[in-house]
Formats: structure tokens, C-alpha cells, sequence
């Protein structure tokens, strides 16, 4: 299943990654595996405010957002009007212009 999420932080982008390995190890992620498998959990930052960073950790704006309709969709269902700094086109507009025609649908999984 993949998510967008927004939260407020008071932590620097390295400290925020920092904390966000530490999550997925305590989940079980191994992260000596092959890249772009199946995982017990994958977080990435997909953006921080109006923030570019561009370094061999890391990279925010994400990368990939204009290619991943399953990011762009959940995304754009809670922030629609966020604008990705690096590239100046809403969520709504990526959506909208997105080459990615894989079927994206909303699940509730209810206990």
C-alpha cells in the first residue's frame, strides 16, 4: 500500500531522514536490500515546504513525484494546491499531465 502523509517537524531534513531509518528498522526493513523490491516499509520525503536539496543522501523535492501517479494521487486528495519548487506545477497539474496511466484506488481497511 503506498500513502502521502503531511506533518509538521521541527527537524532539520538530514535529522527527519535519520529518524525515518530508524522507524523503518524497528519495523524490520532490511536496508542491505535490492532497490525498488517489496519492503516491510519505504518512507520518503517527498518535499519540505519550499526546500531544495540536491546531495548524494538526499533529495528533496523527491524526484520521481511527476512519474509516480501513486504518489500524485493521494497526495493531490489532501494538498492539491502544493507547489513542488523545483519544477513550479501544482499536485493537481502533475496529476493532470502525468505519463504514469497505472489505476490508482483508494482502499479502507477497517479492524
Amino acid at each position: 500500500y503506498n500513502m502521502v502523509i503531511q506533518i509538521e517537524t521541527n527537524l532539520e531534513p538530514l535529522d527527519l531522514l535519520k529518524e525515518i531509518k530508524i522507524i523503518e528498522k524497528k519495523v524490520g526493513r532490511e536496508l542491505n536490500k535490492v532497490k525498488n523490491m517489496p519492503r516491510e516499509l519505504d518512507i520518503d520525503i517527498l518535499a519540505m515546504g519550499d526546500m531544495i536539496i540536491n546531495s548524494n543522501i538526499l533529495k528533496i523535492p523527491h524526484p520521481y513525484i511527476p512519474e509516480r501517479k501513486f504518489v500524485l494521487k493521494p497526495w493531490n486528495d489532501i494538498g492539491s494546491n502544493f507547489i513542488i519548487p523545483s519544477i513550479g506545477e501544482n499536485i493537481k497539474s502533475l496529476l493532470d499531465l502525468t505519463n504514469d496511466s497505472s489505476s490508482v484506488r483508494r482502499v479502507l481497511i477497517l479492524k
